[in-house]
């Protein structure tokens, strides 16, 4: 990221140097626009995993945020040179309009995209053989008509399991998929009291409440992070765009006279 926002700092720059004529400011500008059109596709781009997809999607909001504010001072510059250039001012209104329609959404995607990576609640059937846990299988929810299947590892005595048919251990987590921290982690048997469907349903409730607690103040913090860096934009320099915009569309006729939309 950091060599893409260099590259449009460093045109922008270079487009409000007096000594350009209207022709290489307009052609100034289409370099600045090119440059955050391809950084708006870069940081587009799907990640392997859940740890760089966060951040990408982080880093892809900033660039949005950071381009629209580089949108309003190239209109700035534009209209002080009086550049009436077609191709540039198409440009820029289909670039000004994909932003600043699609920020909003965008940043909700983000937050909920976040708050997915949570996991849900799993339990599962774990089983000590030897030194060795082994899991056998796992419920996000416990079926309403639960049926007996086949007796696992764990009741095989002789490989060093469990030999209480009665005795079988559970547990629940919730994972943070971008972290890796254990939101919840906790362990419950079965025993002639406390049968299979009990423990599974404690345990998922107990889960269900500690993950609803972690993505609240997850939730809350995403918003206040992404509210002071999108808000102002959203809320100020969205109304200078709508002036600026209403200028820029009255050339909507040439532009369209000239098939370049």
């Amino acid at each position: 990221m950091q060599s893409t926002v260099k590259n449009v700092y460093r045109k922008m720059l270079e487009c409000e140097l007096p000594s350009l004529t209207t022709d290489n400011k307009a052609e100034c500008i289409l370099g600045v626009l090119e440059f955050i059109d391809d950084g708006l596709q870069t940081f587009g781009v799907l990640r392997m995993n859940d740890q760089e997809q966060a951040k990408m999607m982080e880093l892809n909001l900033a660039f949005k945020v950071m381009s629209i504010n580089v949108l309003q001072i190239v209109k700035n510059i534009a209209e002080k040179g009086k550049v009436n250039d077609l191709k540039a001012i198409k440009y820029l209104l289909d670039i000004g309009e994909s932003l600043y329609d699609g920020l909003q959404q965008w940043t909700e995607n983000t937050i909920n995209w976040r708050l997915d990576a949570v996991d849900q609640p799993q339990v599962c059937n774990v089983q000590q053989v030897m030194w060795e846990e082994f899991t056998v299988g796992c419920v996000y929810r416990y079926p309403t008509s639960p049926k007996r299947g086949k007796r696992d590892v764990g009741s095989y005595g002789g490989i060093g399991g469990s030999k209480d048919n009665f005795q079988r251990r559970y547990k629940a987590k919730v994972l943070d998929k971008v972290t890796g921290d254990e939101v919840f982690s906790q362990t419950e048997s079965t025993d002639a009291k406390n049968k299979k469907e009990a423990v599974v349903e404690k345990l998922v409730k107990s889960a269900t409440e500690s993950r609803d607690k972690y993505v609240q103040v997850l939730k809350d913090d995403l918003k206040k992070f992404y509210g002071e860096r999108t808000g102002t934009v959203l809320k100020e320099i969205t109304k200078l765009w709508e002036k600026k915009k209403a200028k820029l569309q009255g050339m909507r006729e040439q532009i369209k006279n000239h098939h370049l939309i």
